[in-house]
């Protein structure tokens, strides 16, 4: 029977079992050309299903792995609306991810809610606050999108005082861009790329990562 995760593993695990869907978000906000629409939709969602399946696998109930996975697919629908180009963003949002998941179009008002809620809680879920910081620095903006930010920041804020901070580097895309395919992510493309990708994260977050055990109970 597995143990139950203490507090201040659930962080490092939630990135360390993202490490793919971080991947994949990134080359999403660099502006990749999309040749299959349908193909990268069903790459997100094998994404976010296979850490599904590590939290139904930690025995974390229901709802709040359907949180975690409506905040997941909120932000794959973000970026590629603001990063793919006109024809791509047309044909993604006449179908977006969080419409063919949850029959619902309001992921950028209801993910605030959600989160609202859970803060006024005297113990909030540690694997929600963990996903939702992890959405935020890979560019989750939500319905603030084109608003006033300090609201968003002034959530960030709380999220992070029950945290560790993380800090997700900026990486910028090649000249040419490679479209996104299942071809593109490759196991060896994964390893090659995934090793950059882990060691610049490393360099960035190893000064927080020293304090986790201190920071959280």
């Amino acid at each position: 029977m597995r143990c139950q995760m203490k507090n201040n593993e659930i962080p490092d695990y939630v990135r360390e079992n993202l490490r793919n869907y971080i991947l994949f978000v990134t080359r999403l906000s660099m502006g990749h050309a999309i040749q299959d629409m349908e193909e990268v939709q069903l790459l997100a969602i094998h994404f976010v299903s296979e850490f599904d399946q590590k939290l139904s696998e930690n025995h974390l109930p229901e709802h709040v792995r359907k949180q975690i996975k409506y905040a997941l697919f909120a932000l794959v629908d973000e970026l590629a609306l603001r990063f793919l180009d006109n024809k791509s963003k047309s044909i993604w949002e006449s179908s977006p991810l969080q419409v063919s998941q949850f029959g619902e179009y309001d992921a950028g008002i209801q993910l605030f809610e959600d989160i609202q809620t859970e803060l006024h809680k005297p113990d909030p879920s540690f694997w929600l606050l963990s996903v939702w910081q992890l959405v935020f620095a890979l560019g989750f903006n939500g319905k603030y999108l084109f608003e006033e930010t300090h609201a968003r920041n002034e959530l960030i804020t709380k999220i992070d005082s029950h945290l560790p901070e993380i800090i997700i580097p900026s990486l910028q895309a090649d000249r040419k861009l490679r479209p996104i395919t299942i071809r593109s992510f490759s196991t060896v493309s994964w390893c090659l790329a995934f090793l950059v990708f882990t060691v610049v994260i490393y360099l960035v977050l190893n000064k927080y990562l020293s304090n986790l055990v201190a920071s959280i109970g």
